[in-house]
């Protein structure tokens, strides 16, 4: 018997232009597999009539709801800008913690329980740990969530980075208060899966399953890597690229890759005057647009229609990213595309034991990896094309797919936390034989 699916996301499938449009893309084909696949979007963003038509011919959209805001949620507090407005909400958030995002939202509940009753659904999916939470599918439905990012993490990475003790004191205290209620309600799911293993010790189900974020030039088969295609031959004198792709209107990322500009690649450009910075992606912010305009080597590209020539004209990649939580994808998909990526240790999280993976912690360190590649691009090439075989098969679509089938098949027992109606939906484990 066909299972029906009920897939809850705030990020679309389609179009798969970022990083969270593409998991969301990757998990509803690998669910698709396995059944019947209905798609609900809870989102405030407004979604295009073409785009809305794709999504429910393609994607099965069945509504798309509006996350309500709640009444103590910083989302319905608006102070503006300037110290008083930025010092009242972080008290707010202080006094908030976790609840500002991980509520129970009783019109979207209303709206999901209508959907889900009307539906004949078997489980539902979600990703990210505050829709199934404010939606209440948790309450409706046994149900397996793709946790990607953690906001504990996202905090402490904060935490990590912050200048000041009382700065420091006060994201810790959101990341912890996170890591508290992320626990609770992890024990209220059938299952799911996290983006890096240690993420499943953070919240005590060591059943979850690892799905990694993998590179969309995998799907639905392993890119071949890129011969390289510089303006020279690699042991020659030209132009030597070097190429950074990012979603830069993601704040980590524009606070990361602007450390870089401002303060790394004039160290490098210093050394290597013919070295060239392609940076790919969207960049909205017209201010760190001029100044990364006026670094020597820096090139602004925007958005492009397609990336593989960006990379076969480049020597390595960079990722220079010190706050989020999952993992960074452009780090693999430069090792899928066989070029080497130089990245702080917070971007190479989850990515232990792959080959050519290059850590800087600091503006010194990080110069010197990327100098150095710069001075050997023979061997930089080579290590490159070494490192995508390393990569190709753990980071491919048949591997995600299979462990997203393995997790949703396998035999779960209720927890306490789930209501009796939800547990009793549940395949129990199976007895082994005496």
């Amino acid at each position: 018997m066909t299972r029906k699916i009920l897939f809850v996301a705030p990020v679309p499938p389609w179009p798969a232009d970022s990083g969270g449009a593409q998991r969301s893309f990757l998990l509803y084909q690998a669910l698709k597999r396995l059944g019947e696949v209905d798609l609900v979007l809870i989102t405030a963003n407004e979604i295009a009539g073409d785009t809305q038509r794709v999504l429910r011919d393609d994607f099965g959209l069945k509504a798309v709801l509006r996350p309500d805001p709640g009444l103590l949620t910083l989302r319905r507090l608006h102070f503006g800008y300037g110290r008083i407005g930025v010092n009242v909400l972080r008290l707010t958030r202080w006094l908030l913690g976790s609840r500002d995002t991980l509520y129970r939202s009783g019109p979207l509940a209303r709206e999901l329980r209508a959907l889900v009753r009307a539906g004949g659904y078997d489980l539902a999916v979600g990703r990210y740990l505050w829709t199934v939470v404010q939606s209440g599918v948790i309450d409706e439905l046994p149900t397996w969530l793709d946790f990607d990012d953690l906001e504990s993490e996202v905090w402490q990475s904060r935490a990590d980075e912050a200048g000041g003790r009382g700065l420091k004191a006060y994201y810790r205290h959101i990341a912890d208060s996170y890591a508290t209620r992320q626990r609770q309600l992890a024990r209220r799911l059938a299952g799911g899966w996290v983006a890096k293993a240690r993420d499943a010790g953070r919240l005590d189900r060591a059943d979850l399953g690892v799905l990694p974020n993998i590179p969309f030039a995998n799907y639905p088969r392993p890119a071949a890597p890129l011969p390289y295609e510089g303006n020279d031959a690699p042991h020659g004198s030209g132009t030597l690229n070097v190429i950074g792709v990012a979603a830069f209107d993601y704040r980590p990322n524009l606070l990361g890759f602007d450390w870089f500009v401002t303060q790394v690649w004039p160290r490098v450009v210093e050394r290597f005057p013919q070295a060239r910075l392609n940076l790919v992606g969207k960049l909205k912010d017209e201010d760190a647009a001029a100044r990364w305009r006026q670094v020597p080597g820096v090139v602004l590209h925007g958005r492009v229609p397609e990336l593989p020539p960006y990379y076969a004209s480049a020597l390595f990649a960079v990722a220079p990213v010190f706050q989020g939580g999952g993992t960074n994808i452009k780090v693999i998909e430069a090792l899928v595309y066989g070029r080497c990526c130089v990245g702080t240790p917070h971007a190479l999280k989850g990515f232990e034991g792959l080959g050519g993976l290059h850590e800087g912690a600091d503006v010194e360190a990080f110069a010197a990896r990327c100098i150095a590649l710069l001075a050997a691009p023979a061997d930089c090439v080579e290590a490159g094309q070494v490192a995508a075989s390393g990569a190709a098969d753990r980071f491919s679509f048949a591997h995600f797919a299979d462990e997203v089938a393995r997790t949703l098949e396998t035999p779960r027992t209720a927890s306490e936390q789930m209501p009796q109606h939800v547990a009793d939906r549940l395949k129990p484990v199976q007895e082994p034989p005496a």
